[in-house]
């Protein structure tokens, strides 16, 4: 029941709707990965250890292993494709050399690193101290939205002592 303002009353029987016209602006997510993922990469350890320091920059990753020791190389790389792992849902892809990898638990850490160092393998990569490739990955983040990442996957080497053999760490 309600009163107008003379004091007449009277019913009112319905259904009030609001409807909130907005358009939401798109939150690009590329920001909010790279960022996680930068957390997770900054200071990779192995069994403890800092072997290595990563960084993304826009799209580009850059991995600068401060050993020659070709088992904790592949473990530090693991470090990082790990840390892409646990970012991004299963669906997710990279493709390095050619050779397109899915972002799930069946991922070759070891398949994938000899993509990356291609024909001239880690002793290339002992040898020459820097090895860059380009990828491109698809991504799916936790939230179900679909983007994609393209850029240079730069590997360098920053130490000072001698290279220890790397044909054990890949036998």
């Amino acid at each position: 029941t309600v009163f107008n303002k003379s004091g007449t009353e009277f019913s009112l029987t319905g259904n009030l709707t609001f409807i909130l016209d907005v358009e939401e602006e798109p939150v690009d997510p590329k920001p909010a990965f790279i960022a996680a993922f930068n957390d997770i990469i900054d200071d990779i350890q192995v069994e403890g250890k800092t072997v290595a320091n990563a960084a993304m920059t826009g799209e580009d990753i850059t991995v600068t292993f401060k050993t020659s020791d070709a088992a904790e190389i592949l473990a530090g790389a693991g470090v990082v494709f790990e840390a892409l792992q646990e970012l991004a849902e299963a669906e997710s892809s990279i493709t390095i050399n050619g050779q397109t990898f899915e972002l799930d638990e069946e991922l070759s850490i070891s398949t994938l690193a000899n993509a990356i160092l291609g024909d001239g393998g880690v002793e290339g990569f002992l040898a020459t101290g820097k090895l860059t490739v380009a990828y491109t990955a698809t991504v799916f983040n936790k939230s179900g939205t679909e983007f994609s990442l393209t850029g240079n996957l730069t590997f360098i080497l920053d130490v000072e002592e001698e290279p220890v053999d790397p044909k054990p760490a890949f036998i």
